[in-house]
């Protein structure tokens, strides 16, 4: 079980058989696995380190989201309110300033990344961390926990304004990997540019840009 896979596993069973009890007992298996003193998720529930890939552990975020979105039970958050804020704590330690994420020395899976070689600040990782943070927004807005949702979608419009400020190249009209401060060895990847729009960083115009550069 890793949670990556989980994210887009879980949406494939609700299209085809409409269950969610899977999903819930992989959430509390990820829980469970929790580092004691970083607040990270082991990637996979089957004995890979805490935070061995720190966008696994932001993906969780989306996957109890996902899962609270879909089913209607928002009791995955109150139970486990704690771990679901040591986890959320424990994710800011990758934010270097500005919103821009870094992958704090650990590895970054970012699932067949080319380019950016998955390595310090890179628009990618921002994107996830953008996106996994607004769906953590919903996830406690849904449960009723109105500070900690204030805290994410704060952390989340954070990334969002820095993919915008940091990794947009108006002259191509793509969101570059690496940041402003690194070009022009900087090229653009399908995640970075695909994590712009499903984070909502991306304005209108972007999207409209950047669309015909993945197609």
């Amino acid at each position: 079980a890793y949670v990556g896979d989980a994210l887009v596993e879980y949406h494939v069973n609700l299209a085809c058989r409409g269950d969610h009890a899977l999903m819930r007992r992989s959430v509390e298996l990820f829980l469970q696995g929790q580092g004691e003193t970083d607040g990270l998720i082991r990637p996979g529930a089957h004995g890979l380190p805490p935070g061995r890939h720190p966008d696994y552990s932001a993906l969780l975020l989306a996957c109890g989201a996902a899962y609270v979105r879909h089913s209607g039970d928002a009791t995955l958050v109150t139970q486990y309110l704690d771990r679901w804020r040591r986890l959320v704590a424990g994710l800011d330690r990758f934010h270097v300033g500005g919103g821009v994420y870094t992958d704090g020395g650990m590895e970054p899976y970012i699932d067949i990344a080319q380019h950016h070689g998955r390595r310090g600040a890179n628009a990618p990782l921002t994107g996830i961390f953008a996106y996994a943070l607004g769906e953590a927004a919903a996830m406690f807005a849904a449960a009723g926990c109105a500070d900690d949702a204030a805290t994410c979608e704060r952390f989340a419009e954070r990334a969002r304004a820095a993919m915008r400020d940091r990794f947009w190249d108006d002259a191509r009209g793509v969101f570059a990997d690496l940041p402003d401060d690194a070009r022009p060895a900087a090229q653009p990847s399908v995640h970075g540019n695909t994590m712009a729009i499903l984070s909502g960083a991306a304005t209108p115009d972007q999207t409209a840009r950047l669309t015909r550069w993945l197609l």
